[in-house]
């Protein structure tokens, strides 16, 4: 008969009965972040890249309901106050001096520009 032959490590060897979280509700809320991000730019790629129509149709599905959790990670992130606001550029003012939204200026510039 061998004895101490090693064994393999049971699955939930590191599962504790703690009811404190390990990490935080933030770091969490941003690594599901990355990864709707990680998917959705995925399913663009394969989108991209996939010579079968049918099959574009359905990572469009997909990506539609990614969207709608990350949706909803944006809705927490906002209402617990973790979503920063991107730092913005003030607008400069045209040649008669009213103040000209971004949306606007981009039609602007898109509608008016030289081909």
């Amino acid at each position: 008969m061998v004895e101490n032959i090693p064994v393999t490590m049971k699955w939930d060897y590191g599962v504790e009965k703690s009811s404190i979280p390990p990490f935080s509700e933030k770091l969490m809320m941003f690594h599901l972040a990355a990864m709707i991000t990680e998917n959705v730019r995925g399913y663009g790629l394969a989108m991209s890249t996939s010579p079968r129509l049918d099959l574009a149709l359905n990572y469009t599905n997909f990506t539609n309901e990614i969207l709608e959790y990350a949706k909803e990670v944006s809705r927490i992130s906002i209402e617990q106050g973790w979503l920063e606001e991107p730092p913005h550029i003030p607008f400069p003012k045209n040649s008669f001096g009213i103040k000209i939204s971004s949306r606007f200026s981009a039609s602007l510039f898109f509608r008016f520009s030289p081909q």
